[in-house]
């Protein structure tokens, strides 16, 4: 399989490539890394970016302090969402779904069916395969 030793071979060629850019596990481990990679940032590039930063947040909160209001245009937004329905509300309604939207009224019976009866006539009845030989 010339294929299989192929991969192989780039994988370890891609492996040696690796270890000339890779740190030794041991430096790393001191907190040294890889030479040149780190560069110390300077104070004033420090103060220059902090203080950008806090001018950034400083503009973010007066726009959003100017967009506030009383929430009166929140509460209509949400009034008309909720208010909303789909167009194809019609299909999630099926036969019997309105027993999902009202409440059972417990000790009202509408249709009785006495089970009593059924059940001591099946007792009553002798067993047919043979109950006199257990």
């Amino acid at each position: 399989m010339s294929g299989d030793r192929d991969l192989f071979e780039l994988f370890a060629a891609k492996r040696v490539g690796d270890l000339g850019r890779t740190p030794p596990f041991q430096r790393v481990r001191e907190g040294r890394g890889a030479p040149g990679r780190m560069r110390a940032v300077s104070p004033t590039r420090l103060a220059l970016g902090a203080a950008l930063g806090l001018a950034a947040l400083v503009v973010l909160l007066g726009v959003l302090r100017r967009d506030a209001d009383d929430g009166a245009d929140a509460i209509q937004l949400a009034l008309q969402i909720s208010g909303w329905r789909s167009p194809t509300d019609f299909l999630l309604r099926s036969m019997g779904s309105e027993y999902l939207t009202t409440i059972p009224r417990i000790g009202e019976v509408t249709q009785w069916y006495p089970l009593d009866g059924g059940v001591r006539r099946a007792m009553a009845a002798p067993d047919r395969k043979g109950s006199d030989s257990l």
